[in-house]
Order: structure tokens, then sequence, then C-alpha cells
């Protein structure tokens, strides 16, 4: 992952270079590369850029997914027959958020896998646009900089100072980059699998939890939460408060030490209280239900993943 990753900001540095120092040598009427080099130049670039961009791609969601589940999903989906006489339809609540993308989702151990929220992927994405633009920027000044030094027309001063900020930029966004990359293939995936769903007040559920890395955890956490958000116009401003009403700890294993060969997998069970609130949504309140995991480790910063789910309310 991180050799592709190299071509992939390589061949972006590349192409901005080739295409800043073509336009810069059109611009004082030389030909730039002569005949068919610059199209050569430019079609190796862009080939390092795709190869490096989709296996990169291709790896960050490898690693997302366990082998045992890729090798399940389609015998645990083919298997789930909802013309059974056994099978019954979920009663749906208004105000109740929808449970189809969880209950729908076949697990391994249990009956549903819960889909985990995506901040840690949003994360990455957004480090690497910055990265990319940056590093885009950082380049076409480099390259005319340097040119208007090799053509003996002076330092652009201007050009130089700007050149130096983005470059620093963009050494610390492939820092940035390289660290989220590092992070994500040594975490590993996470898979929390229930026995039931939707929940209801009162009810106790199995759980399944699959952890798969190559860190040491000083601490691992795993809990059950339950939050409530509040969105109100103060003023002409719009603002979301979020309080959490009530935390239950499910799971805590401390001097974790995750091996690729044999990740660290637990069965164990979670309970709704009886008198607690049910999943509710409307334009003005929320209150959603999460299992949160945290896991601590001495090389990386702490990490979450939350993982939602829905209780109806009792019949």
């Amino acid at each position: 992952m991180i050799i592709f990753s190299s071509i992939l900001l390589i061949g972006v540095v590349l192409l901005v270079a080739l295409v800043t120092f073509q336009i810069s040598q059109f611009t004082i009427g030389q030909s730039g590369f002569a005949g068919g080099g610059f199209w050569i130049r430019l079609a190796v670039t862009l080939l390092m850029i795709g190869v490096g961009s989709i296996q990169t791609f291709n790896i960050i969601w490898a690693l997302g997914v366990s082998p045992e589940r890729q090798s399940a999903i389609t015998i645990t989906a083919a298997s789930i027959d909802i013309t059974s006489p056994d099978w019954k339809p979920v009663e749906e609540y208004p105000s109740v958020p929808h449970h189809g993308n969880i209950s729908n989702s076949p697990g391994v151990r249990l009956q549903h896998r819960l889909p985990v929220t995506t901040e840690s992927l949003w994360l990455f994405a957004s480090i690497s646009f910055l990265c990319l633009v940056l590093l885009g920027i950082a380049s076409t000044l480099t390259v005319l900089v340097l040119g208007g030094i090799l053509d003996s027309s002076g330092v652009n001063w201007l050009a130089a100072g700007m050149a130096t900020i983005f470059i620093v930029g963009a050494i610390w966004a492939i820092y940035r980059f390289f660290g989220q990359l590092l992070e994500i293939a040594a975490v590993g995936p996470t898979n929390i699998e229930i026995s039931e769903h939707p929940l209801a007040p009162g009810e106790t559920c199995k759980l399944f939890l699959y952890q798969s890395g190559l860190l040491r955890f000083r601490r691992l956490d795993l809990v059950l939460a339950c939050f409530e958000h509040v969105t109100y116009q103060q003023g002409t401003d719009i603002r979301t408060e979020t309080r959490r009403i009530l935390q239950k700890r499910v799971l805590r294993v401390r001097n974790l030490k995750l091996d690729p060969a044999l990740p660290f997998e637990h069965m164990s069970e979670f309970h709704i209280p009886k008198n607690a609130m049910h999943s509710f949504e409307s334009p003005c309140n929320m209150v959603s239900w999460v299992l949160v995991l945290t896991a601590v480790s001495n090389r990386l910063p702490r990490f979450t993943r939350r993982f939602p789910i829905i209780v109806h309310p009792v019949s």
C-alpha cells in the first residue's frame, strides 16, 4: 500500500511539473519537449496516477472487510428466505429511524452485522485531497521559480515565497497522508454482529466482536451509549447540541496483542435498560443508540468506531 500511494503522489508531482514546464515554454516562444516526447511523458505520469490510486483504494477496501466475512456474505445472504412462514415483517413506527440498512446486512456468527460509521474514511479522503492540491500548487510554483532562474530572467521572489509556504504545507500533508495509511493498515477491520435487530427496551441481545490488526492495545473498550441531539436557532445561527444520556460498558480488554493470523474474537451480550428511550428522529430532536469501540495503543492516537443500532418502543 505504501508503494502504490508513493507512486500516486510522485505521479501527481510529475504531471503538474510536466504541464507547467510545457506551458511556460510556450509562453516564451519555445517548443518545450519536442515531437512526441511530451505525450509519452504525459502518458507515463497518467499511468502512474491511475495505477497508484486504483491499487491504493483497492487495498484500503480489502483491509476494511475480513476474509472470513468476504467468503460468507454470499452464502449467508442467499440463505435468507423472506417468503418463509417463519419470517415476519417488523412493525414500523412513526418518527423511528428505518432499520433496513442494519437488519438486511447478514452476519457470519450472528444474524445481523452492524454498519460502521465512516469518519475515518472521510478523514482519509479529505487529507488525500488536501495533499494532492498542495502538491500540485507547490510543484507549479517550484517549476515557475526554477524556470525563471534557468532563463536568466531573475527570481520571482513572490512566487518563491509562496512556493516555500506550499512546500511546507505539502510536506505536512504527506506526513498526515502516510500516517492515515499506516493507521488503516495497522488497526484492521472491526466487525460487530448482533443476534436481534431492531431491539427494544428491556431486551438482552447477543453480540460478537471481531477485531484484527497489527498493534498492541493498552485498552479496548466497547460501550453501549444513547445520545440526544437537539437542533435550535439562536439568532441567525442554527446550532446542534449533543448530550450523552446513557452509557453502559459492554466489554473491556487490557494489553491486547493483535496478530493478523489470530484476530481477537469475543462473544458477549448487552442489555437495553427497561426504562430507556427508544430511537427517535424529528426535524429538531433525535435520540440515537450506538455501540462505541475505543482502542488506545502506544504507537497510534486513540481511535473510535461507532456502530449504530435502532431501538423500537415496546409494543
